[in-house]
């Protein structure tokens, strides 16, 4: 065998082997955009549940208030115009001002009706978990 054929058989085994695998180069390459890939997920991923809490804890609130609201379409504030109802863990108290006043038709209606601006707190454990304002319409039955 020649050196020229010796030299033509490496550099054709260097070429295959070359072929067969990566370079250190392509490899750190590879890494280093999986790992970027993967940090951004991650943040994605992060950000995505908290954001699942916040959304949470505002429909537990939302859900508190139509619970306090339900509540309240009972109450009549010409007959209660303040108090406190428990509604599970929660208390709700109420105060109710008159913002118009007292009206009845002697002649048309067997109602004295009245417009209430009824301030809500919602308290769990003593500490204030929602406040709104509601209007809401106070009656009294009368005999003509």
């Amino acid at each position: 065998m020649s050196s020229g054929s010796t030299v033509n058989e490496l550099s054709a085994h260097a070429a295959k082997t070359r072929a067969a695998g990566f370079t250190l180069l392509e490899v750190i390459v590879s890494m280093v955009l999986i790992s970027l890939v993967g940090m951004a997920a991650y943040a994605l991923i992060n950000s995505s549940v908290a954001n699942l809490g916040h959304i949470k804890e505002h429909l537990d609130r939302v859900q508190i208030v139509r619970n306090a609201l339900a509540y309240m379409e009972q109450v009549n504030p010409m007959d209660d115009k303040s108090g406190t109802a428990e509604l599970g863990p929660y208390k709700v108290h109420w105060k109710a001002e008159i913002v118009q006043p007292k009206v009845w038709n002697k002649n048309d209606s067997y109602y004295e009706v009245a417009l209430y601006k009824t301030h809500v707190t919602v308290k769990e454990k003593g500490k204030t978990i929602e406040e709104f304002d509601v209007l809401q319409v106070g009656y009294y039955r009368r005999t003509k």
